[in-house]
């Protein structure tokens, strides 16, 4: 069980780093696309591995330099996810 525990967490962070590396290429679509997987960023700030922590924040970061409206994401109750990454 330890072993798929460290493969979950090391596709996570696989994941987390292609979306921070295309956020910056999809221009207009930024929010769209991160309305669909924002949900599963947000809670991987509350990870146990820290190098999810700093993905997910830096994830974060960048999408709210793309983003159309900072305060809609802000205020957005469904980037609020509940379940931990």
């Amino acid at each position: 069980m330890n072993d798929q525990h460290d493969l979950d967490w090391s596709v996570r962070l696989c994941a987390l780093h292609l979306i921070r590396d295309i956020l910056p290429h999809l221009g207009a679509d930024a929010d769209t696309c991160m309305n669909l997987v924002i949900s599963g960023v947000v809670p991987c700030q509350g990870s146990d591995r820290v190098k999810l922590q700093q993905a997910a924040t830096n994830v974060i970061q960048i999408y709210l330099k793309f983003c159309t409206d900072v305060q809609s994401v802000l205020r957005n109750e469904n980037s609020l996810a509940r379940s931990p990454c």
